[in-house]
């Protein structure tokens, strides 16, 4: 955002859309400004009872990606304008980010990182902060 501001005045740039980075927005729709956050709060507390209950060895929800979308599912038939919601998410960085996750994914499961990794970490019983260390000098 100060960015956007720095390039405006250094470069006299009169982009609307750069000027409006710094204009406050108004919520046009408080009924579905409240779904949202009370499904942002619910979202969090679920996903905070859920490791408390792994911790704790009491049944949970193994992969920790339904919980929010079941309250996304669920927040889609509370909101007033579902297509409105729906024409309105930039599905190309969704798209993006979902193929970005599958693919790292992919590669730590196939074991191709594990050989540069255990260079790395070369002692099974250090502290985290020691890798830490290991994984600096290794870079410097």
């Amino acid at each position: 955002m100060v960015t956007a501001f720095i390039v405006m005045e250094l470069y006299s740039v009169k982009n609307e859309a750069l000027q409006q980075v710094g204009e406050k927005k108004h919520v046009d729709n408080t009924r579905d400004a409240a779904v949202a956050s009370a499904l942002l709060i619910a979202v969090v507390a679920s996903l905070v009872v859920n490791d408390l209950m792994a911790l704790s060895g009491l049944p949970h929800v193994e992969h920790r990606g339904f919980i929010p979308f079941i309250m996304a599912a669920g927040g889609y038939f509370l909101v007033s304008n579902p297509r409105d919601v729906l024409r309105r998410v930039d599905w190309g960085t969704t798209v993006f980010f979902m193929a970005m996750f599958i693919t790292i994914s992919e590669v730590w499961r196939s074991g191709v990182l594990s050989p540069l990794l255990s260079s790395l970490m070369p002692h099974k019983n250090a502290w985290p902060l020691d890798y830490l260390g290991m994984v600096l000098c290794s870079l410097s």
